[in-house]
């Protein structure tokens, strides 16, 4: 079998510094796929532009979220994007989509052979969070989602807070 192996790459898109070790492709009939990366800091917004062309097909997905992000992304799987498998581990500070923002940010984010994911979300807010998932299965063309708040109150909308209105 024919393989290129990538040792070591450090790379720069924007703000956003990440690194790959010891990365694999198989050239021959197995066409395996094997990219480690770790994103050592940087913003959300860039590594939506990497995956954009992969997400454009979902007109809902968020691309217009910023902020601060760290963790890591695997690529594995088959080189053909229909069996290829990306997750990753992100962890980030002050996400902002739509004037919401977002005070810290847990989650599994990938594609896994056809279906979009975001899965252990743990948006935490001013003194609430909200936990859950989102699945997008792009073969059947199926959403499955599950949110929930712990400790949530109307303070933790900063639509509410913009507004100064004096409610609890």
């Amino acid at each position: 079998a024919e393989y290129l192996k990538i040792t070591i790459i450090h790379a720069k898109k924007e703000k956003t510094f990440y690194a790959m070790q010891d990365g694999l492709i198989d050239l021959g009939d197995e066409s395996e796929i094997r990219l480690p990366f770790t994103v050592h800091s940087g913003r959300i917004e860039d590594l939506i532009q990497i995956f954009g062309t992969l997400v454009k097909k979902i007109s809902w997905f968020p691309t217009t979220l910023k902020g601060e992000v760290h963790g890591t992304v695997n690529v594995h799987g088959k080189t053909k994007f229909s069996d290829m498998i990306i997750d990753s581990s992100l962890e980030g500070v002050d996400w902002n989509l739509f004037g919401e923002r977002a005070r810290k940010v847990k989650m599994n984010l990938g594609y896994d052979q056809g279906t979009y994911f975001a899965r252990e979300v743990v948006l935490s807010k001013t003194s609430g969070s909200i936990k859950g998932m989102i699945e997008f299965d792009s073969k059947k063309n199926n959403l499955d989602w599950s949110f929930a708040t712990e400790g949530f109150s109307l303070n933790d909308l900063d639509f509410f807070e913009r507004l100064e209105i004096p409610a609890r």
